[in-house]
């Protein structure tokens, strides 16, 4: 990476790598070895409803102390199925109000929270206090698609993100019609339109 000129935004895994302090020291120590401090999660624990998340809450404030005590940050990356409501309580809100801010942050994925019918700026606002590192995303019709084509509004998400003091605004694609290169540089014009 040192050799490209590339820094690495974060390291990313599954829930299941957070429930043994063990392996969580060991994903801090490599984060550390690579020069990043940001350690991503996706997923809550095994479960049904809402309980899923009380759960997931009580890891999640157990390593983000973890990482915190390490110099390292604890990120929550959401999907659209966290917006889910269970007797009136979407998963995220509930997990969010669980857990300390201090402790946990939120990699926010302005495309899922579109899919989850929010308003990522809106979100943004309302979570502003774990802000820090974002996951920019396009996509119309169910697909995928390069930064500016889409439905998602990144203007006002950018200026959200600002407004919060990001610090690491990822472009992400899951897939493409175009090749890798071609696909990546048309959403860095666009974030480039952005004032990026």
């Amino acid at each position: 990476m040192d050799e490209v000129g590339l820094k690495l935004a974060g390291m990313h895994s599954g829930y299941g790598e957070y429930t043994e302090p063990d392996k969580v020291a060991q994903h801090i120590e490599n984060l550390k070895a690579c020069g990043s401090k940001h350690l991503i999660c996706s997923g809550v624990a095994p479960g049904e409803g809402i309980a899923a998340y009380e759960a997931a809450a009580e890891t999640s404030n157990q390593v983000g102390a973890m990482c915190k005590d390490a110099g390292a940050v604890f990120c929550y990356h959401n999907h659209a199925w966290e917006f889910e409501a269970f007797d009136g309580v979407k998963g995220i809100h509930r997990l969010m109000e669980l857990t300390d801010p201090a402790l946990v942050k939120l990699c926010t994925d302005v495309y899922w929270v579109t899919i989850g019918k929010e308003d990522p700026a809106e979100f943004i606002r309302r979570y502003a206090d774990r802000a820090g590192y974002y996951h920019f995303k396009d996509g119309a019709e169910g697909s995928f698609i390069e930064l500016g084509q889409g439905t998602v509004d990144l203007p006002a998400a950018t200026k959200a993100a600002l407004g919060a003091g990001a610090e690491w605004i990822v472009c992400e694609q899951d897939k493409s019609e175009l090749e890798p290169k071609a696909s990546i540089a048309e959403s860095m014009a666009y974030l480039k339109q952005l004032g990026l």
